[in-house]
């Protein structure tokens, strides 16, 4: 996520853009970059997966009843 965020800020120009005082305008969009693509990607991958991590705690939680959240607390350790 941000390595592929990383170059299209390099590929846009953003770096000399906000850091450098250019004076040159924003991009209007980023779509014609090419690691927009795998950016989209990989946050869609990072959504699912952090969903489902809430789902699956959720789940032992409150469905197999294993005592997760105090598993995973600090105290009593």
């Amino acid at each position: 996520m941000a390595a592929s965020g990383l170059a299209i800020a390099k590929e846009a120009g953003l770096f000399d853009i906000v850091f450098g005082g250019s004076g040159a305008a924003l991009p209007v969009n980023f779509s014609h970059i090419a690691p927009r693509a795998a950016h989209g990607v990989l946050a869609i991958v990072l959504a699912l997966t952090i969903i489902g991590h809430v789902l699956s705690t959720l789940y032992h939680q409150y469905v197999r009843k294993d005592s997760l959240f105090s598993r995973m607390w600090f105290e009593g350790r």
